[in-house]
């Protein structure tokens, strides 16, 4: 049986090797791709907040007075690479994890701009909130999600691991198509991404512990603790 991996690289490859290292078999096989996008960014920045890896490139081009705070440990590493300044990491890998964290620092922020690095359409949670307490906040997206053919067989699929919320449909779809089950174990990064897999019908969701990868594979031992079991793939009855 194998581990589907649904999300975008190089992520994707990053926690196959993770998965293979803790004795699973992945099948990398994303169902959305990314386009980076050309654009302008300040030179100076109060604080500078990554709300993920894709948009760790654009920190080389940053001062930041306060440093950077990234959303989750693989984004910090890459965002320290790029910038070579202090990166800060909040408690929980999300973004109310990271309204958490500025809710104890806004006197910081007062007098300066904060710029938010994410997708585009993503989630604006982060930069609604700093607007909603006065504060002077940019957000720059810095590429865009498209969905990717799955062209790759599923049958053989004894879990599923869903990078984010826009991953639902489009694994749905192709899970639908090939036959599964709805009870597949779903291993996804939050309550929010959770409640859009239960909403697409899937039964055995599993809320990890943050979206890295040792959160994945801790999660992942919880639903298939010895070895990925046969799972079969037939229409509902």
């Amino acid at each position: 049986m194998k581990i589907w991996i649904t999300r975008s690289q190089p992520g994707a490859s990053r926690l196959a090797d993770a998965v293979r290292l803790a004795g699973y078999d992945p099948l990398v096989a994303p169902v959305i791709g990314i386009e980076l996008l050309s654009v302008a960014v300040p030179e100076r920045a109060r604080l500078v907040i990554v709300l993920s890896g894709h948009a760790a490139a654009l920190t080389r081009s940053i001062k930041s007075q306060l440093g950077f705070l990234a959303i989750g440990r693989k984004t910090a590493d890459r965002v320290r690479a790029f910038s070579g300044q202090e990166v800060m990491v909040p408690e929980t890998s999300d973004s109310e994890g990271v309204v958490a964290w500025l809710r104890g620092r806004l006197q910081a922020l007062v007098g300066g701009q904060v710029v938010i690095l994410a997708g585009e359409a993503g989630r604006e949670t982060v930069l609604d909130w700093l607007r909603a307490q006065g504060m002077d906040a940019l957000k720059i997206a810095a590429y865009r999600r498209r969905p990717m053919p799955v062209d790759v067989r599923l049958s053989d699929v004894g879990a599923v691991v869903l990078g984010s919320g826009d991953a639902v449909d489009p694994v749905r779809s192709a899970w639908v198509a090939a036959g599964g089950r709805h009870d597949v174990p779903m291993l996804v990064p939050s309550g929010r991404v959770a409640n859009l897999a239960r909403a697409a019908g899937f039964t055995q969701v599993v809320v990890c512990s943050g979206a890295g990868d040792d959160a994945v594979i801790e999660a992942l031992r919880g639903v298939l603790p010895d070895r990925v079991e046969r799972t079969e793939i037939r229409p509902d009855e």
